[in-house]
């Protein structure tokens, strides 16, 4: 699977903000930022559906999404155009709630499907934040910390060898700085990966282990230097599913998922109606094409699936310190520990544990970007006037041109320039 190196704004390339490339590399890059490419990606196209919830609580309980805004919406069909963007589904969030949701163009360009904001699309490498939350509910508990040698739960040695007596821990999966590399083999297949999540990670990163490559590991010793890891976020995965003694998927479930009412939300397209999913498309010689619903081995990383509106709700519930309709999910403390700048990004930015922290204008943005084949991803909130953005889309704009993916990630901009419109009380 080709994934593209992420960049939590290169959207922030608008504002002079220095990020990675977004031209294709061969084999798995990095994934996601706040704007950027990630190692799964490619294109897609435009035109507009829209479509608005009663409501975003399991019974329509919150107040509907309320603000128009004709100029934004002519902006974003323009540059869904532009950017050969097929479908997107875009939110606000302000004053703890959805104040703008909205389908644009379609889910599947052969039957004209339209998106509306309860349309699925894969997050790529967004899905890295509920990932992390999942690790900071086992570390709220007692039950790992972030600094404990990450071999003590996984029950074989997590070691880089050539450096066999330097510990691995949570805080440097969680913060890229591991030495855990992405490897050189894309095992991207259609549908879900059939390689089980342990065998995967233990081949990973044994030495004999049927992935093992000397490549696998950086060369330096760990926590020295940041390295974008897709296969470090898989291992994160695979730990939490042994020390809860819980399937990662069904994990996630219970602890994220269920509390916040996320009903149609799952790491794998066996626990969704495919139908509801939007398909991914490329564009290539004047045409949109469909890739196959897709999957691989590393899929903690980067293959939940849900809609704009589902992931509202766990957005609000970070941006709430840990909880949300009275539900609390994680302590604020933890929160306020995932939302700590640890290190930086070989960008720039603050990386936080698995999010991160990029300038735009007078805000810093708290999030991450993603992308696949045929995904193209973005999500972030200011702490400051509790205004939040996401934005997920079927299209491949960071396989296909740096304008592309600036035009995407325009979209992204003018989403968060938009909320500072919109009152944060109603």
């Amino acid at each position: 699977m080709q994934r593209l190196r992420s960049r939590l704004l290169a959207v922030l390339l608008l504002a002079g903000v220095a990020c990675g490339p977004a031209t294709a590399t061969p084999g798995r890059g990095s994934r996601d930022r706040i704007t950027g490419t990630d190692p799964d990606e490619r294109n897609g196209g435009s035109g507009v559906e829209e479509g608005v919830p009663d409501g975003d609580g399991p019974t329509g309980t919150d107040p509907a999404p309320d603000f128009e805004d004709p100029a934004l919406d002519a902006f974003i069909k323009t540059q869904m155009e532009s950017t050969h963007t097929p479908g997107l589904s875009a939110v606000i969030i302000k004053g703890g709630k959805v104040r703008f949701a909205k389908g644009y163009g379609l889910a599947d360009v052969s039957k004209s499907t339209p998106v509306t904001v309860d349309t699925l699309f894969m997050l790529a490498s967004i899905s890295k934040t509920v990932t992390a939350a999942a690790v900071m509910k086992l570390v709220e508990s007692g039950a790992v910390g972030l600094d404990d040698d990450v071999g003590t739960a996984a029950g074989f040695p997590i070691r880089n060898p050539a450096f066999a007596d330097a510990k691995i821990t949570y805080r440097h999966l969680l913060t890229h700085t591991s030495t855990i590399a992405n490897g050189t083999a894309d095992r991207q297949v259609n549908g879900d990966s059939p390689i089980p999540l342990a065998g995967y990670v233990q081949g990973f990163v044994t030495q004999g282990g049927q992935y093992f490559a000397a490549e696998n590991f950086s060369a330096w010793a760990p926590g020295a230097k940041w390295d974008y890891s897709n296969n470090g976020f898989a291992t994160l995965g695979y730990l939490v599913q042994a020390k809860s003694g819980s399937p990662f998927e069904d994990y996630c479930k219970k602890s994220i998922f269920d509390p916040l009412r996320m009903k149609e939300t799952s790491w794998r397209l066996s626990g969704v109606d495919v139908s509801h999913v939007a398909i991914p498309h490329e564009w290539s010689g004047g045409r949109y094409s469909q890739i196959a619903h897709f999957g691989y081995p590393d899929w903690p990383a980067g293959q939940l699936r849900t809609s704009a509106m589902q992931f509202a709700r766990f957005m609000r519930m970070i941006m709430g310190k840990g909880e949300l309709d009275g539900v609390r999910v994680l302590a604020s403390e933890t929160v306020a520990e995932m939302l700590k700048p640890q290190t930086k990004s070989s960008y720039g930015d603050d990386q936080m544990l698995a999010w991160y922290d990029t300038p735009y204008k007078t805000r810093h943005i708290l999030g991450h970007s993603g992308s696949g084949p045929g995904v193209s991803t973005i999500m972030g909130f200011d702490p400051k006037d509790g205004a939040g953005v996401i934005l997920l889309s079927n299209g491949s704009v960071y396989f296909s041109s740096e304008a592309d993916a600036r035009g995407f990630e325009a979209i992204f901009l003018r989403l968060i320039d938009t909320s500072e419109k919109i009152s944060a009380t109603r």
